[in-house]
C-alpha cells in the first residue's frame, strides 16, 4: 500500500539566465564575439531554446531537456564541459516557481587526437576521411554527431559509436571511433522463376562494396531466361584523387543486356564511364550552422551540403531491336538495323540517405539531363561498322543474310527526368520500432526529334529493373501507348502493340516492418501509382480526353478516370538471406483494363505475383 498526497500544483514564472557569456540582445555584436574572439549569447536567443513559457505547469524533467539544448550551443563552441544549474525559487503565496538558469561555460576544450578500432577490414584512412573533427581544433558536439552520421551512411558496418576520453591536458579530448564491420561482400548462385512467362530464371553474382578495405566497389552480374539475358561488370572508386579539398568519384561499367520487352526484344552492349565532384562543399559551413540548432530528431534531415554532387558519364551503347509478334520495320517503328548511342549524362545529385546500401531516414534528391547525338561519337561508330561490312562482304567473310542488314544508324535524343526518395522510421515510437516509410517519385520526358525510337520509348509493369521502382501488380512492361495494327499483320482479337512512349511519371509507397529480426525476414505494404503518356499527349492527359478505352476499365476509386494513372497495392516478404536480398510480392491492380483492350489482349488479372533478386529503391 503507497499512500499519495497530492498538494497543490505549481507553475512557471520568470526564466531568466546568467553567467558567462550572456548578454542583452542590445549588447550583441554583429560577429557575435567577445573582443577576446569567445562567444555570445543573448538572452532571448537562450529563451527560444526554453519552450516552457510563464503559466504552463512546472515539470522538472522537461526543464532538464530544455538545460540539454542550452548546453549543446556551448558544447558547439568548444565548452565540452559546461555546466547549467537550474536556481529555482518558489513563491508558495502564489504557486510559482521562478527559474535562473546560471552558465558556468568552464574551459575551452580542443582534440588531441582520435583513435580508429574494430576495422579489421577497413582502412583507418576510410574512415577518417569522413570524420568532421579534426586533432588540434576545438570541440563540437554537433560536428561530431555528423562525423558518426558521413561513417554511418558507407554502409559498411552493423554499429559506429563515438566515445569521448579525457586528453593528456584539462582542456584536451580524444575521440575513440569503435565499428563493427559487416559483411560487404557476397557471392550468390540460384535458380529461380520469374513471372509473366518469363518461367526459370538462373542468377548469379559476385559483390564487393568494401574492395580491400578503401571503400571501392567491384560487381559481377549474370542473369539468364527466356526474357532477359544481362551479363554486368561495374567497378567504383568514391575517392579516386583530390581536386582541391574534396575527393573525385570515379565509375566505370561494361555490360551485355538482352530483354524481351512485350513486342520487341531490346539487345545493347556497352559500357560508361563516370566523374564526380562534391560541388556543395563550398557550402559546408552553413551546414555546420543548421547542425547546431536542429534536434536530434531532425538531424537526418539537415542537408549535409557534402554530399550535393555533380556527376559526368560518357556512355557508349550499340542497341539492336528485333521483333517478336512481326516485323516492327512493317509499322514503322523500327528498320531492323542497329543503333549506337552516344551520349553525355551530367547528373545533380544529393544524396542524405543515413545508409546508402539499407537506408531508413533521410531522403534522395536526383536530376538527369541526356544528350545522346551522333556528334558524341556515334557517328563514326556506325560509319566504321559500315565500311567494315563493306570490307567483309567483298573478301567474301560475311553472308548474306548479314551483310543485307541496313547500315547501322545513330542514335539522337534528349532526355530530362528527375527522381526524389524519402526514408522515415519509426524507432522513436517503441512499438514500431524498425518500422521504415518510404517514398519514391520519378518523372521523365523523351524528345526524340520528331523520330520514333521504340528502344528509347518508357513503359511500365512489374517490379522495375535492379533498385529501380516499378509499378507491380500489372503484366511486365504492358502500360504504355499502343499503336494500332491491322489484323493482316497479327492475329489477334486486339489489334494494338504496346510501343512506349515519351513521358512517364511513377509514385510508390512502401511501409516495410521487421517479422523475424534473426533471419533479417521482413514484410512490406505497398501502393503504387503512374503512367506512360504518347508523344503530343500532356501529363494527366490535362486538356485532353483519357484513352477511348477508359470508360470501360475497373476503376471503383477514379483513380485512372481523375488523374490518368494506373494504381495497385499489395503486399510482400522480403528476406535479407546469405544469397542476396531476396523479394516476394504480391500486387492488386486497383485499375483493371478489361479482355480485348488493345495492347493487353487477356486484361489485368486480379492479382499479380514478382519474384526479384536485389534491394528496393
Amino acid at each position: 500500500k503507497i499512500p499519495i498526497v497530492e498538494k497543490d500544483q505549481y507553475f512557471i514564472g520568470d526564466v531568466k539566465f546568467s553567467g558567462d557569456f550572456i548578454v542583452d540582445e542590445d549588447s550583441l555584436p554583429l560577429d557575435r564575439k567577445l573582443p577576446e574572439s569567445e562567444p555570445m549569447f543573448s538572452k532571448q536567443e537562450l529563451r527560444e531554446k526554453v519552450s516552457l513559457q510563464n503559466g504552463d505547469v512546472f515539470n522538472r524533467s522537461q526543464l532538464m531537456q530544455e538545460v540539454m539544448s542550452i548546453a549543446e550551443l556551448y558544447r558547439n563552441e568548444g565548452y565540452a564541459y559546461v555546466n547549467i544549474i537550474p536556481q529555482t525559487a518558489v513563491d508558495e503565496a502564489g504557486h510559482v516557481v521562478n527559474v535562473n538558469l546560471q552558465v558556468e561555460a568552464g574551459p575551452k576544450v580542443f582534440y588531441e587526437k582520435s583513435e580508429i578500432a574494430g576495422n579489421s577490414k577497413t582502412m583507418d584512412e576510410v574512415i577518417r576521411r569522413e570524420l568532421r573533427i579534426f586533432e588540434g581544433e576545438q570541440t563540437s558536439s554537433s560536428l561530431m554527431r555528423l562525423s558518426e552520421m558521413r561513417v554511418k551512411q558507407m554502409g559498411f558496418f552493423e554499429t559506429v559509436q563515438f566515445q569521448v576520453k579525457p586528453g593528456s591536458n584539462p582542456d584536451q579530448l580524444n575521440v575513440l571511433v569503435e565499428v563493427k564491420e559487416k559483411r560487404t561482400g557476397s557471392m550468390s548462385a540460384g535458380l529461380g522463376y520469374g513471372t509473366a512467362g518469363e518461367g526459370l530464371v538462373l542468377q548469379g553474382q559476385i559483390a564487393q562494396n568494401n574492395l580491400f578495405g578503401r571503400a571501392q566497389s567491384l560487381t559481377g552480374t549474370i542473369q539468364w531466361s527466356s526474357m532477359r539475358r544481362i551479363f554486368d561488370l561495374r567497378f567504383a572508386d568514391p575517392y579516386l584523387f583530390y581536386l582541391g579539398m574534396a575527393p573525385v568519384t570515379f565509375s566505370i561499367s561494361m555490360f551485355n543486356v538482352r530483354r524481351t520487352i512485350g513486342v520487341y526484344t531490346r539487345g545493347s552492349t556497352g559500357g560508361d564511364i563516370t566523374l564526380g565532384y562534391p560541388i556543395g562543399i563550398v557550402f559546408k559551413e552553413a551546414t555546420y550552422q543548421i547542425l547546431k540548432n536542429a534536434s536530434l530528431q531532425s538531424e537526418p534531415y539537415v542537408p549535409d551540403f557534402e554530399n550535393l554532387r555533380l556527376f559526368l558519364t560518357y556512355n557508349v551503347e550499340r542497341i539492336e531491336a528485333s521483333d517478336n509478334a512481326l516485323q516492327l520495320s512493317l509499322l514503322g517503328l523500327h528498320d531492323n538495323q542497329a543503333r549506337y548511342t552516344t551520349a553525355l549524362k551530367p547528373v545533380l545529385q544529393f544524396d542524405q540517405r543515413n545508409n546508402r546500401m539499407m537506408p531508413t531516414a533521410g531522403y534522395f534528391l536526383e536530376f538527369r539531363f541526356e544528350w545522346a547525338s551522333a556528334y558524341l561519337g556515334s557517328g563514326g561508330l556506325s560509319d566504321a561498322e559500315y565500311n567494315f561490312n563493306k570490307y567483309m562482304e567483298k573478301t567474301g567473310l560475311k553472308g548474306a543474310r548479314d551483310y543485307l542488314k541496313p547500315p547501322s544508324a545513330a542514335n539522337n535524343f534528349l532526355r530530362y527526368s528527375a527522381n526524389a526518395r524519402a526514408y522515415y522510421n519509426f524507432d522513436s515510437w517503441f512499438v514500431l520500432k524498425d518500422w521504415v516509410l518510404k517514398f519514391n517519385f520519378d518523372i521523365g520526358v523523351l524528345d526524340t526529334f520528331g523520330k520514333f525510337i521504340v528502344s528509347e520509348n518508357y513503359q511500365l509493369g512489374g517490379m522495375g529493373f535492379g533498385n529501380q521502382a516499378g509499378l507491380r501488380g500489372y503484366y511486365f512492361q504492358s502500360i504504355g501507348p499502343v499503336l494500332p495494327v491491322a489484323k493482316e499483320y497479327i492475329n489477334q482479337t486486339n489489334y494494338g502493340l504496346v510501343v512506349g512512349g515519351n513521358k512517364q511519371i511513377l509514385m510508390n509507397l512502401e511501409l516495410e516492418f521487421p517479422l523475424v529480426k534473426s533471419i533479417n525476414l521482413s514484410g512490406v505494404f505497398f501502393f503504387d501509382m503512374g503512367n506512360v503518356f504518347n508523344y503530343g499527349e500532356n501529363f494527366f492527359y490535362i486538356g485532353e480526353k483519357t484513352s477511348p478505352m477508359a470508360k470501360d476499365y475497373f476503376d471503383p476509386l477514379h483513380i485512372y478516370s481523375s488523374l490518368g494513372l494506373f494504381s495497385s497495392v499489395g503486399l510482400g516478404v522480403r528476406w535479407s538471406s546469405p544469397f542476396g536480398p531476396l523479394r516476394f510480392e504480391w500486387g492488386f491492380p486497383l485499375v483493371r483494363r478489361p479482355k480485348g483492350t488493345p495492347g493487353m489482349p487477356y486484361g489485368d488479372g486480379v492479382m499479380q505475383f514478382e519474384f526479384n533478386i536485389g534491394t528496393s529503391f
